[in-house]
Order: structure tokens, then C-alpha cells, then sequence
């Protein structure tokens, strides 16, 4: 399982990159990044790292 604090780094991240993204006018980038966070926040909330947890196909 990936440690918390490299989670929410790469969550920071992503939130910068899709600020840069609309701010540069990159609409459709942003829309593949926000489908990108989507599955990583589910991943975080509802799949905690453990397979027997999965209730869905990757």
C-alpha cells in the first residue's frame, strides 16, 4: 500500500495540473485528468489496498 503522505502528494499534484490546465485554456486535458482523480479518489476511499476489499473490476 502506498503511505498516506505519497497519496496526498500525488493528489496535490494533480490538483496544480488541472488548475495550469484551465488557466492555459487545455479544457479537454483537464476533463482526462479530472477522469484520472476520479478513479485515484475511488481507489483511495473504497479500495484500501487490499484485493479481498475490491468490490468492482479494475
Amino acid at each position: 500500500m502506498v503511505p498516506r503522505a505519497e497519496n496526498e502528494a500525488a493528489l496535490a499534484w494533480v490538483a496544480g495540473a488541472l488548475e495550469r490546465c484551465y488557466s492555459r485554456g487545455q479544457a479537454a486535458l483537464a476533463g482526462h485528468l479530472e477522469a484520472v482523480l476520479e478513479e485515484v479518489l475511488w481507489e483511495l476511499t473504497v479500495f484500501d489496498g487490499r484485493p479481498e476489499g475490491r468490490d468492482r473490476d479494475p
